[in-house]
């Protein structure tokens, strides 16, 4: 790094001390905003792999129940959705959850001893 002339009584322009960092700064910014992007991308690839469970989860419930195939099941959840304005991921997990509170009230048949 170069002194500062004389003339300037020792002190010279903060932008002179960081000269050459602008460079060096803006690549360490993309490499940054590469990894945020990159955490944003994974976390938006869990919410999705969470939330096709979930719809997969209630299709199977209303397969069964009412002996609906994949796609009337999809699109029994589909129009639920559309008519309550709530997302169809939320109307599956509604769907879900009473499902499981349902099954957690049924009594367990009782095993037979010998």
């Amino acid at each position: 790094m170069e002194r500062p002339p004389a003339s300037a009584g020792g002190r010279f322009a903060l932008w002179q001390v960081f000269r050459g960092c602008e460079s060096a700064g803006t690549i360490l910014a993309q490499h940054a905003a590469v990894a945020m992007a990159g955490v944003a991308a994974e976390n938006q690839f869990q919410a999705a792999l969470a939330s096709r469970d979930l719809i997969g989860q209630a299709k199977g419930i209303l397969m069964h129940r009412e002996n609906l195939t994949g796609l009337q099941a999809f699109n029994t959840l589909a129009q639920a959705s559309k008519g309550t304005s709530i997302k169809l991921v939320d109307v599956a997990r509604w769907l879900v959850e009473e499902h499981e509170n349902a099954v957690g009230q049924i009594e367990p048949a009782p095993t037979a001893t010998k």
